[in-house]
């Protein structure tokens, strides 16, 4: 089936390059750099179009592809590219290093995570000193925002959801909400279990959450606009007990989630689990509870059909 019946223009995807990679299900090693693959609904093959690149984020009109530069091991900066990955050029130059971009609905600016010197994805979550800056698409001085990661514009593009690692004993990862200039921030959720990724609601008025549950993360629904019965928990729209159902993002109409799912013990670390030995880009049909396999990949970006 191609992605265009299913309601999608365009994917982008980070595929990471193993060290002493075996047949999948064996041990795959030392992940030494990652690559941007894109499909789209004129040519579904898979290709390359950045080199050394992780996270991928298409601007709003789908004309240009933010990301992270990555090597060895390690995420560079911000670097923004047309769609078939010429004209490359930095915007970011943070010390300890940037990633996770996303791009107001304006096109006119992006956000992102500083990393403090020495950290490194791997350790993200969980991390303290990781802030959230945004900055113009062209460039230049980054406005602080709050501390945290992987900031998302809202659908207005006046504010911002983030997630934040522990700060006490029983938090285990938070959701936060900011004004897009940083003048405000507020905690929305304090959680005692490890996220993974949140996005809005197509209508501004909640959010996805990828939550562990029972060892594994599922996606969970909470609303913003008061009609989230007080001290209740969030609903959860997707997830099973076999594998992670992380990153996750909702078509326009609300009635698709694309996710990440693997079936890793944990978030990080690779198994052999049978069936789910890689990490896929999964759509799932909220309303018929079925998945549909759009890649073999990491994090990625999509643009829907209408937008």
């Amino acid at each position: 089936m191609s992605i265009a019946a299913l309601g999608i223009k365009e994917l982008a995807f980070e595929v990471p390059v193993f060290t002493n990679v075996s047949a999948y299900g064996g041990q795959i090693g030392q992940e030494v750099d990652s690559d941007i693959f894109v499909i789209d609904a004129q040519n579904p093959r898979p290709r390359r179009i950045i080199s050394g690149g992780a996270h991928p984020a298409w601007s709003p009109d789908g004309s240009q592809l933010a990301y992270c530069t990555w090597k060895s091991g390690g995420l560079g900066q911000i670097e923004v590219a047309n769609t078939d990955g010429t004209a490359r050029r930095q915007i970011t130059d943070m010390k300890g290093g940037a990633c996770f971009p996303d791009w107001s609905p304006d096109g006119a600016k992006i956000v992102f995570t500083a990393l403090a010197v020495g950290d490194s994805e791997k350790n993200l979550i969980g991390a303290h000193n990781t802030e959230i800056f945004v900055v113009d698409k062209n460039g230049g001085s980054p406005v602080p925002i709050a501390p945290g990661y992987e900031a998302r514009w809202s659908p207005g593009g006046t504010m911002l959801i983030f997630l934040r690692g522990p700060e006490k004993k029983e938090v285990s990862g938070s959701v936060w909400l900011a004004t897009a200039d940083g003048k405000q921030s507020k905690n929305l959720i304090a959680s005692d279990r490890r996220l993974a990724g949140a996005t809005w609601l197509p209508n501004g008025k909640g959010i996805a959450i990828s939550s562990m549950q029972s060892q594994r993360y599922s996606v969970f629904r909470f609303y913003l606009d008061g009609s989230q019965p007080q001290g209740s928990q969030p609903q959860r729209i997707a997830g099973d007990d076999r594998a992670n159902w992380t990153e996750p993002r909702l078509s326009p109409d609300g009635k698709h989630l694309i996710v990440i799912k693997d079936c890793s013990d944990s978030y990080w670390n690779n198994n052999s689990q049978s069936g789910c030995r890689v990490p896929a880009i999964k759509l799932l049909d909220l309303n018929a509870d079925k998945d549909v396999t759009l890649a073999i990949g990491n994090d990625y970006s999509v643009i829907w059909e209408g937008k």
